[in-house]
């Protein structure tokens, strides 16, 4: 070999620099071992075999004085470009920091790796015999570490590059035996109280959410992660730690996941990440496809959902399961269409149903079609209609919405203090506390509970508001009132006419707690954690109702919500949950 390849200013030292410089390589190779060991052992054993064989290929001439290579400067250059890129994303995959420290730490090692190895590659440089006149200069040098602090700051804060690399090569294990804990039933009073057969109960600790579930799977979330059940005995199928998913994505640790973003459509488990959306299959949590997803995620069962693309412009959008595409957009109103000056402080809001979408911003309400996302109807700035078919004459904004039957009702909020309208008559009810608004299937409304009056049971709804009040209980929905002195009242209101079908009122109710059986009934507030079941809601304390009316099977204590699960009901207490099997044929609805 040519002595200008060999030569460095003194031997120990070119024997310390190749030492030194074998660090990185080795961190390399184990880093990324050690990051591809969960999601798949032979995987990881094969990259680092390969890293570690590619490394020993491009070494310089001296970097193994036992072993001398004839290396050409391109190929030392690749391989200490590789070495460097390597030892970064090791460092990455296994620790995941900030990605200003991670620029940092590239920065260290880029200029680390210039003066370690700048000598070797001007010895390279240099010609085959005589005096080196083309050695590397330190503006070259310098331009290179540039380069290469570059190209690592686009690479590591990339967040397109950042969520590909998580999708393509982060595959979720856990341990699911810890939740492999469910046993059959044993006799309980929920079976006498909530409709289907208790089949099993699974203990878990405070925190565990009941995500939903299809005829086949439960999904249950908490804050270190998610879990797949059997529906049929409860026994553990698969399972997600955030710790796993953490390595790949900062994003996932705590602040970056909560339980409230998974989600269970279908066959598929959503969750929802603050720079991706996962789809896992729900039998053997194999992800499914992973994108850069919205937020807010919501279902809309079968076979879409809805997630916010734009809270700025108050655009949702409307997505295939099957693969996250982006099948419409949701807009509240036409971009033309300008926004008031009470609603630019307002968030866009939307609520699923009866096969429809309702979008809604202010007093701006859109409702479409979920198999496409047709537009059905638009109201540009909805207001009730006053006495003699006029409008009213100030803005309401919209707080909830419910489609009944086709029909689509809507909660106005209350008026403003300005605005406070006496009763009529002592007894009469005001619009003081809202008022409500129903449309057909093209936008033109049927009725509205403007005014003031008496509200009776088979009379006219007055004022009111849906709150966080359920539907589903046939063509009726239930909204609510509560006045000056403490008082609440629910209503049952038929949709298609605002006819009260029947109430509840606090004044004359006894305490839900109470023991007596002869002291009459509990007042029947809004469940906000309860379960429609063919057309009759349940909830937790033990009472329910229909199109008809309510009342109280059991007065249960210890139950904190119902949750539907496909062919089933969970029945959530303080110490676990309870599965209980319904008919194939039942109608669901979450309450």
């Amino acid at each position: 070999m040519p002595e200008s390849l060999t030569r460095s200013s003194r031997p120990e030292e070119s024997a310390r620099d190749a030492l030194i410089w074998w660090c990185p390589r080795v961190f390399a190779v184990t880093g990324w071992a050690w990051t591809l060991w969960p999601y798949s052992p032979l995987l990881a054993l094969i990259a680092a075999t390969a890293l570690a064989a590619l490394l020993f290929v491009l070494r310089a001439p001296h970097d193994l004085p036992d072993l001398p290579a004839r290396t050409s400067l391109r190929a030392v250059l690749a391989g200490d470009l590789l070495t460097v890129t390597a030892a970064v994303t090791a460092v990455w995959g296994a620790w995941s920091p900030f990605p200003s420290l991670l620029v940092l730490i590239a920065c260290v090692v880029v200029l680390a790796a210039l003066s370690l190895r700048l000598q070797v590659w001007s010895d390279l440089r240099s010609a085959p015999s005589g005096p080196a006149t083309h050695r590397i200069t330190a503006p070259t040098a310098l331009l290179t570490a540039l380069v290469l602090i570059a190209g690592q700051i686009g690479v590591l804060t990339s967040d397109p590059v950042r969520d590909a690399l998580a999708c393509t090569t982060y595959r979720p294990k856990g341990d699911p035996e810890p939740w492999d804990t469910a046993e059959p039933a044993a006799s309980t009073p929920t079976a006498e109280v909530f409709p289907g057969e208790p089949v099993w109960r699974l203990e878990t600790e405070g925190g565990t959410r009941v995500v939903g579930g299809s005829p086949q799977v439960v999904t249950l979330a908490d804050p270190e992660g998610f879990t797949a059940l059997s529906a049929t005995d409860g026994r553990a199928l698969w399972r997600v730690d955030v710790a796993d998913l953490r390595r790949l994505r900062s994003d996932a640790g705590p602040g970056g996941y909560e339980t409230d973003d998974v989600h269970h459509v279908d066959g598929t488990v959503l969750v929802a990440f603050p720079r991706a959306l996962v789809a896992f299959d729900e039998a053997t949590g194999a992800p499914v496809w992973c994108a850069e997803g919205p937020s807010q995620v919501v279902p809309a069962p079968p076979h879409r959902f809805l997630g916010l693309i734009d809270s700025d412009r108050a655009r949702w959008g409307l997505f295939d399961l099957a693969d996250g595409s982006l099948v419409a957009e949701l807009p509240d109103r036409p971009a033309s269409a300008r926004i008031l000056p009470q609603e630019e402080d307002e968030e866009a809001e939307v609520q699923v149903g009866d096969g429809r979408a309702a979008v809604w911003r202010g007093s701006s309400l859109s409702v479409y079609g979920l198999d496409d996302g047709e537009l059905l109807f638009h109201l540009g700035d909805a207001r009730p209609r006053a006495n003699e078919d006029r409008e009213e004459p100030y803005h309401r904004s919209i707080r909830a919405v419910r489609t009944v039957g086709g029909v689509t009702v809507v909660s106005f909020e209350p008026m403003m203090s300005y605005y406070a309208r006496e009763p009529e008559r002592p007894g009469d009810t005001t619009d003081n506390n809202g008022v409500l608004a129903a449309y057909d299937e093209d936008g033109t409304e049927l009725w509205n509970s403007a005014g003031s009056g008496r509200i009776e049971t088979g009379g006219p709804v007055v004022g009111t508001s849906i709150g966080s009040c359920p539907s589903g209980l046939g063509d009726v929905f239930l909204t609510e009132r509560t006045v000056a002195r403490g008082e609440e009242h629910t209503y049952a209101v038929r949709a298609e006419d605002g006819t009260v079908v029947w109430s509840s009122s606090s004044e004359d109710a006894v305490p839900w707690w109470s023991t007596e059986e002869d002291e009459g009934e509990p007042y029947f507030s809004c469940p906000t954690k309860g379960a429609v079941i063919d057309g009759r809601l349940y909830r937790p304390d033990g009472g329910s109702a229909d199109a008809e009316g309510y009342l109280w099977t059991q007065r249960l204590r210890g139950v904190e919500r119902l949750g539907l699960v496909g062919d089933g009901l969970l029945v959530v207490d303080l110490d676990g949950f309870t599965f209980h099997t319904l008919a194939e044929d039942a109608d669901r609805t979450a309450g």
